[in-house]
């Protein structure tokens, strides 16, 4: 028996894929031949229907019925599964950031993530918008991620949106003593993390991090700063004093913030913190602390005395702020003296009660202004005609009569 593979392939249609054909040879010479074989493409036999039909009636591939044109008329290949609808591509979208900041969310359309392009750890980095990942297949394609890490495959990596720096497993390495008595120095894109203050202190030679998570234990630098965590100090280039936060100055410099929310008796690097026992949050006696160098994005919103709401406390601290209240600040409600309301109002509180919270009021118009004397004294320190002139220019009145000396 011979085997002959023939290439079938329907009109117009290109994506049809090889099938290989058994032909029977009965024997008879005359159909052994190329004239034996269907070349038409059309079903007509070229060594004429009568010969054919004796010399291939044992061929059950061949019975002169697959030959009547019926199964490659061309239906089976009408056009419509290449109407172009499963041929619709969206490119995906390019995307680029600060690796030292991430990707912002905004980056990408719902549901996308911004994945840089292989080994952009550091600077600017280019990528492409791609879907958020929730499980991946447990296939073996290690890789290292910009976090140092290793993950199973690139779809891990993407799932936990770190970008891959290269194929393969991270390189082991062995932390390189430096600092201190050992001589040694890091390289260029590393710094000497040493445990302790002392000019006699060794460290060891870490990466200096682009990016660090929030939260984490803090920890006191040697430039008497805390820091949110290990990472943060650590690309502050800052030795580690000890853990925990630095310990308050024992040296207390007192201070105190006036009813128009302007500190006074505080020094450079420090603000004025007002104490938990005043009365009023936002004014009155306080101490003299050193304001945050870096804070981390954890969420704990708190309001401000100046109106806003503020990430977390350290926030609210690097700002030079104290804390009106727990949580985001009302849409309408404002601190008396810090200037908080929205322009053509102001912050109305009862009398004499300068510096606390209240509500914002349009200021009246100018003819509220008469000329009826009744003098007042306003939280601003200056004497006003009567009352309502006092609210006019935005002002609560602190008391009666003239402002004292």
């Amino acid at each position: 028996m011979a085997l002959l593979l023939v290439g079938l392939a329907g009109c117009g249609s290109k994506s049809q894929t090889f099938v290989p054909i058994t032909v029977a040879d009965a024997g008879v010479a005359s159909d052994t031949g190329a004239s034996g074989i269907d070349t038409s493409g059309a079903g007509v036999d070229s060594a004429g229907g009568g010969d054919v039909a004796a010399a291939d009636s044992t061929a059950p591939v061949d019975t002169g019925a697959a030959d009547a044109g019926s199964p490659d008329a061309g239906s089976a290949d009408t056009g419509t599964e290449d109407t172009g609808a499963a041929d619709t591509f969206t490119p995906p979208k390019p995307c680029a950031y600060d690796a030292e900041k991430g990707p912002a969310p905004t980056l990408c359309p719902v549901g996308q993530v911004c994945v840089g392009n292989t080994g952009g750890c550091t600077g600017w980095v280019s990528g492409t918008c791609k879907p958020t990942v929730g499980t991946c297949p447990p296939s073996t394609q290690p890789v290292c991620g910009c976090d140092g890490k290793d993950y199973a495959n690139p779809c891990e990596a993407q799932k936990a949106t770190v970008t891959v720096k290269s194929g393969g497993t991270c390189p082991t390495t062995v932390a390189k003593p430096c600092a201190g008595n050992t001589g040694k120095f890091c390289d260029i894109s590393e710094q000497c993390d040493v445990n302790g203050c002392e000019a006699s202190d060794a460290g060891i030679c870490v990466k200096v991090p682009a990016v660090c998570p929030d939260g984490g234990t803090a920890e006191c630098g040697c430039d008497g700063n805390t820091y949110p965590n290990a990472c943060f100090r650590q690309k502050a280039k800052v030795s580690k004093k000890h853990a925990g936060a630095c310990a308050p100055s024992t040296t207390v410099t007192p201070c105190k913030v006036g009813p128009a929310g302007k500190p006074t008796g505080c020094g450079a690097g420090t603000y004025c913190k007002t104490l938990s026992t005043n009365p009023i949050a936002c004014v009155g006696d306080g101490e003299c602390e050193k304001i945050p160098v870096v804070c981390d994005n954890s969420s704990a919103p708190v309001c401000g005395c100046d109106g806003k709401t503020y990430g977390n406390p350290c926030e609210l601290s690097k700002a030079k702020q104290n804390m009106k209240q727990a949580g985001q600040c009302g849409s309408n409600t404002c601190t008396e003296g810090a200037n908080s309301c929205p322009v053509g109002m102001y912050c109305a509180v009862p009398q004499g009660q300068c510096g606390t919270q209240g509500i914002c009021f349009n200021k009246p118009p100018a003819t509220a202004c008469t000329g009826v004397l009744d003098q007042v004294c306003g939280c601003d320190g200056k004497a006003y005609t009567n009352a309502s002139c006092a609210a006019v220019q935005g002002v609560v009145v602190k008391s009666k009569g003239a402002c004292g000396p």
